[in-house]
């Protein structure tokens, strides 16, 4: 048994033979804590967890941290009313900041400014990203750093308020059972993030033999008026690092590329193909180089 001390500090302190309880009871009780704090009725991801009535189906904690949150974190309780001119990069996959809040926020900055809104408002949802505005994802197969998308908002506020250049439209969705779901194509998506349509010998699924080669297409293509694909990478199996890909390009909005890989083992295997795009079309440029990637199944037998 074992008691003092957090993370690495305790594990230092672990020896041979010494007995350790682990209590795992906070974390799960993290996981069913949303349950416990449902929102207020405006805040629709909620409704889930809502009976008939419109009460919550669980006991419900005496305090309702989520407002807190928001103050401390903000300063405020968001009204939607401000003053100058705001663009909102919203991750898609925020573990932390649902992206369903984003959406709740936009109506009421409509609500505030009216038909002013296209004039000092933006709101901008970047797929396959995360909440840590770090470059270096943990798992970068499955995920992408908005980090750039957010240094282009950055440059695109800048010339906004200062030019009176307007900034690339809002990302396109809309609310499903809750969640934010996005146009497939990039002409109908907007925003500022590229598209990536990857298949594998033409499917989203491919099954192939031992060395048997297969056949991995992708099309990129960056909203209209964002810039240009400037870069793209492979991994073959979702797990090892990623080797450049050779793109063609028509017209540098869009891009393809296209390899043939086999496989030495059975099993099964994710591809991605990682990509960026830069309002320039700087392909050298370390900053402002917005990704996305695409991801397919193969199964080698």
């Amino acid at each position: 048994m074992m008691s003092g001390g957090t993370g690495n500090n305790a594990l230092q302190r672990v020896q041979p033979g010494d007995q350790v309880r682990i209590d795992n009871s906070d974390f799960l009780a993290v996981q069913y804590y949303h349950r416990h704090q449902v929102s207020t009725p405006n805040f629709y991801p909620w409704d889930q967890f809502r009976g008939r009535d419109g009460k919550p189906l669980y006991p419900q904690r005496p305090k309702l941290i989520g407002p807190e949150f928001a103050a401390s974190a903000g300063g405020t309780t968001q009204s939607g009313r401000f003053q100058g001119k705001m663009i909102v990069v919203e991750s898609l996959w925020d573990q932390d900041a649902f992206p369903g809040q984003a959406d709740w926020y936009a109506p009421k900055v409509k609500a505030a400014l009216g038909s002013r809104v296209n004039d000092n408002f933006r709101l901008w949802f970047i797929d396959h990203a995360l909440h840590g505005d770090v470059e270096a994802q943990t798992d970068p197969a499955r995920t992408i750093s908005y980090v750039g998308a957010l240094q282009q908002a950055l440059r695109d506020l800048s010339v906004w308020v200062e030019q009176g250049v307007a900034p690339p439209d809002s990302t396109a969705y809309q609310i499903v059972n809750g969640q934010v779901e996005v146009p497939p194509a990039a002409a109908q998506r907007r925003g500022v993030q590229p598209v990536i349509m990857l298949r594998a010998n033409g499917k989203e699924r491919a099954e192939v033999k031992i060395a048997q080669p297969a056949t991995f297409s992708a099309t990129i293509e960056a909203p209209p008026n964002t810039g240009r694909v400037v870069a793209a990478e492979w991994s073959f199996d979702g797990e090892s690092g990623f080797v450049p890909a050779e793109l063609t390009s028509s017209g540098g909005a869009r891009a393809a590329a296209q390899v043939t890989h086999t496989y030495s083992k059975a099993g099964k295997y994710f591809v991605v193909l990682r990509a960026a795009s830069h309002r320039q079309g700087d392909a050298g440029a370390p900053y402002a180089r917005i990704q996305n990637l695409g991801r397919v199944r193969v199964v080698v037998k």
